[in-house]
């Protein structure tokens, strides 16, 4: 086996969720921080595009809606976000 990426800069405690972008170029990653922040990846260049807070109560689940879309929801929240160049927005 080989070891295609490793995201270990960022998420510090442990990565919750992973979900591929519908095109497989794009990787968002849910850790268990204090804030439950998220991240997306070029995983093939190996390096972080974005990243940002959710919220305080856990992550339940994630998923995209588009190439630059997707959404994130838990036990307060449902947040619709839009990648644009190297910004987020919920």
């Amino acid at each position: 086996m080989e070891v295609l990426a490793n995201f270990n800069e960022f998420h510090l405690r442990a990565i919750i969720y992973l979900e591929f972008s519908p095109d497989g170029t794009k990787l968002l990653s849910n850790g268990s921080d204090d804030d439950n922040s998220i991240a997306i990846h070029d995983w093939m260049n190996k390096r972080m595009i974005t990243n940002s807070k959710v919220d305080k109560s856990k992550v339940n689940a994630l998923c995209w809606a588009s190439e630059t879309e997707f959404i994130t929801t838990g036990a307060k929240h449902f947040k619709l976000w839009a990648l644009s160049g190297t910004n987020l927005k919920a």
